[in-house]
């Protein structure tokens, strides 16, 4: 089974995407900030992270430029509201496998996971 890290502040949207990610047979672990999406990070082993780019504190790219470092297997969207060419390319640059712009529907994350993870879901 494939692990999913969600980390995101905005509750409502993780709530939703996290009853769907299960239903759809991953397991999910969530973080509603970055401070506990990077201790989540380094206490838990995960597949994928499904990662917003704006956060309070930390942005979700330092978080992104730390773990490609520590774990260079680990696999990241990034998702933002900031979507534009320019910020798209900036994301795949540090070393995302996707770049999601909100909003998004959940068809979309479906097919952004399929690709990245190399599965296909029923």
């Amino acid at each position: 089974m494939i692990k999913i890290a969600l980390i995101d502040d905005e509750k409502e949207m993780i709530e939703e995407m996290k009853d769907y990610l299960e239903y759809r047979e991953y397991a999910v672990v969530l973080a509603t900030d970055a401070k506990s999406g990077m201790a989540l990070l380094e206490s838990t082993p995960v597949d994928l992270v499904l990662l917003d780019m704006t956060m309070p504190g930390t942005s979700g790219i330092e978080i992104l430029r730390r773990f490609r470092i520590e774990r260079p297997h680990l696999k990241f969207i990034v998702m933002t509201g900031r979507s534009d060419e320019t910020t798209r390319n900036e994301v795949l640059a540090e070393g995302a496998s996707y770049y999601l712009g909100k909003p998004f529907g959940l068809e979309d994350l479906d097919r952004a996971i399929e690709k990245v993870m190399e599965v296909k879901k029923p």
